[in-house]
């Protein structure tokens, strides 16, 4: 049996057990409550960091709505001005439109009242002429038969000069001087009847026009077909040869227009055959047909370089329409002067300017603009950009290079400048309009300092046409590449045909402008100041143009073997000397050496020449001042060897020069002078870039 104790102390084990066990529950309960209790701070903290962030967002889109409520408060102030200076500008145009319709009522009132004058004008010639038909018919028969005989004398004498009718060759009988033609024009008006008998006088024919082969020469005179001429003839040897018998020759011509403006035309065709250069090609001229059967005049062919409008430009701003217009001649507008063009003037091509620089933008703008018509026409839709409708100032700029300096020039446009006009002479002109320097972009050496204009050229006036700066799109234009001869070298450039994108050709257009325009503004500058040196030279002067011409072969009569003829190069020096008379009157006196050497046509040559040259007129004239006028040819007049010979010839001849870097000797001073003068010419001041630095 167990006792007492034993039980009790079982007991108290099992309680010490139960306590143990109930401790390690109530520890395990406790650590599960902390650990809930950490995780519910993490989880609470976890939501507060939320909330916080939450909030965060809160204000920064309480800020940005705040910013947007600022932003559209200002565009709503700025649709607000807005719409008040549409309301302004709309008041303006109106006010603007009703001054213009003011303006056309009263143009056309003035309109009408000239019309009312001009009539008025009209009727009081008529009656002036009216009152001297009628004192022209009361003219004596006597004194008409005098005028006849003597105007007989004159034509004859006229028609009689067979070497001043052979100045074109074989076509001697068809000319006639312009001075014969006006002349016998001048007296076929007089000899004309002003009564209403339709009958002219038959002695303007002489008796020996047939023998003499006058015939075709009197036609043009008289204004005559060949029939009629023929028929007079007839008559007047029926009428025994009398030279006051009256045949029907032809009839009474009508009187003169007094608007006429047939003097202008002759005018004009003088201005484009002395305005464009002189083709030497004999195989190259141009037959013009005349009035009548089979007959027809040759021209020798002339190139122009300038467009159309260029040159009536040149016509109006010269001094030949000055001193028409001051001879009492009729004003007339370009229509005439493009008609006045004469048959053998054409324009030229591309291998017939020997300017690298001009030809390559003539061609590149000609590709242009005969791409783009292409582009445009092919277009479904029309050109977003605006600028590139049909007719507008940005299609018709590509139509020449001069368009195109126009175009891009037209904020600035051209300048004045009074100092270099040229009062008399040959070259004289009323004004004298070029661009700026600082338009065109040419850097001068000296004056760094003065910056490009900013309003004008390509970067601000140039539009920008995605149909035309696609980039792809193909295009072609044409680019100096080397010619590769049969051995594998290249002597010279050719031009080639290139091909690639529109962009490309933009981008193109807009390097060959950056080239050219300063190119043309120096070959403009420089050519104002060579014509000013010539206008204003004194008599110690001598002005010199040379350039070396060809290698020139000495070839025999006949040769027995094949041997090559010798050859050796020429160079050719204009020597002027321009001066005034005892009547104020500019003369011109020139001389033009020729000469050979069998060396290289090198600066050595060059100033061995200008040295015979200035001795020769330094032993016939006090020679104060020597100006020299050439070219920039690498091989003739750069390189150390080149300008050191360039500044041998001046000192020889105690001479000072002012050298540029590619126009060397342009203006040469005496030595002594400069030594005991300080102050220059102020008549060469703008001349010291005045050498001939233009190769086309």
């Amino acid at each position: 049996m167990v006792s007492a104790e034993e039980a009790l102390t079982a007991v108290m084990e099992a309680a010490k057990l139960t306590s143990q066990a109930y401790d390690a529950v109530m520890q395990e309960d406790s650590e599960r409550h902390r650990l809930e209790t950490e995780s519910l701070r993490e989880e609470i903290a976890r939501q507060h960091e939320q909330s916080e962030r939450h909030r965060q967002e809160t204000e920064s889109l309480r800020e940005e709505i705040a910013q947007q409520h600022e932003q559209s408060e200002r565009h709503r102030r700025e649709n607000e001005s807005l719409r008040e200076r549409s309301c302004a500008v709309e008041d303006e145009s109106q006010h603007l439109r009703e001054l213009l319709a003011e303006s056309h009522s009263q143009i056309e009132m003035m309109k009408k009242q000239s019309v009312n004058a001009k009539n008025f004008g009209l009727v009081l010639d008529l009656r002036k002429d009216l009152q001297h038909e009628r004192l022209a018919r009361q003219v004596n028969n006597d004194l008409l038969k005098e005028q006849l005989q003597r105007a007989t004398e004159r034509i004859e004498e006229l028609l009689k000069e067979r070497e001043r009718e052979r100045f074109e060759g074989r076509h001697a009988s068809e000319v006639v001087t312009d001075m014969m033609i006006d002349e016998g024009e001048c007296l076929r008006e007089q000899l004309t009847t002003k009564a209403k008998a339709r009958k002219t006088l038959a002695a303007l024919i002489p008796d020996n026009a047939t023998d003499e082969g006058m015939l075709r020469t009197i036609e043009r005179i008289l204004g005559i077909n060949p029939e009629q001429a023929a028929r007079g003839v007839k008559r007047k040897q029926a009428a025994g040869g009398n030279a006051f018998a009256f045949v029907e020759a032809l009839h009474a011509g009508r009187k003169r227009r007094k608007t006429a403006i047939d003097e202008g035309r002759v005018v004009c065709d003088r201005f484009w055959h002395a305005n464009c250069r002189f083709d030497t090609n004999p195989r190259k001229k141009k037959r013009i047909r005349l009035h009548g059967r089979n007959k027809y005049k040759e021209h020798w062919r002339h190139i122009q370089y300038e467009t159309n409008e260029a040159m009536a430009k040149l016509f109006f701003a010269g001094h030949e329409y000055s001193q028409y217009l001051e001879g009492g001649g009729q004003p007339f507008k370009e229509d005439i002067f493009y008609k006045s063009k004469c048959p053998c003037i054409e324009q030229s091509k591309f291998e017939e300017c020997s300017c690298p620089t001009c030809t390559i933008a003539t061609e590149t703008v000609r590709a242009w603009d005969r791409q783009r018509a292409v582009w445009h026409r092919e277009a479904r839709e029309a050109c977003s950009c605006g600028h590139c409708a049909k007719g507008g100032a940005y299609r018709s700029a590509s139509s020449s290079f001069a368009k195109l300096r126009s175009f891009l020039h037209a904020p600035c446009g051209k300048r004045s400048f009074n100092e270099l006009i040229i009062s008399q002479g040959p070259k004289s002109c009323e004004n004298v309009e070029m661009y700026k320097r600082q338009c065109c972009r040419y850097t001068v050496d000296e004056i760094r300092e003065l910056g490009d204009c900013n309003l004008c050229g390509w970067d601000a006036c140039m539009p920008y046409c995605p149909l035309e700066w696609d980039a792809s799109k193909p295009a072609t234009w044409k680019e100096w590449r080397p010619r590769i001869e049969k051995d594998g070298k290249s002597y010279q450039s050719e031009l080639r045909t290139i091909t690639g994108t529109r962009k490309e050709l933009m981008e193109r257009v807009k390097a060959i402008y950056s080239d050219a325009d300063p190119h043309q503004w120096k070959d403009s500058w420089l050519t104002q100041m060579r014509h000013l040196l010539y206008a204003t030279g004194e008599a110690d002067e001598l002005f010199i143009s040379t350039d070396f011409s060809a290698q020139f072969d000495h070839k025999c009569a006949w040769t027995l073997t094949c041997e090559h003829p010798p050859r050796s190069n020429q160079a050719v020096y204009v020597v002027t000397r321009t001066y005034l008379d005892s009547n104020g009157v500019r003369k011109f006196d020139t001389d033009v050496w020729r000469i050979f050497s069998e060396v290289k046509g090198d600066a050595l040559f060059h100033n061995t020449a200008l040295s015979l040259i200035v001795e020769y007129y330094k032993a016939r004239f006090p020679l104060r001042q020597v100006h020299v006028f050439t070219d920039g040819c690498r091989g003739q007049y750069k390189g150390k060897r080149n300008f050191y010979r360039i500044a041998c010839f001046p000192s020889e001849h105690r001479l000072a020069i002012n050298m540029l870097a590619k126009d060397p000797m342009v203006i040469n001073e005496s030595l002594d002078e400069l030594l005991t003068d300080p102050t220059p010419d102020p008549r060469h001041r703008g001349a010291r870039r005045s050498a001939r630095h233009r190769t086309r």
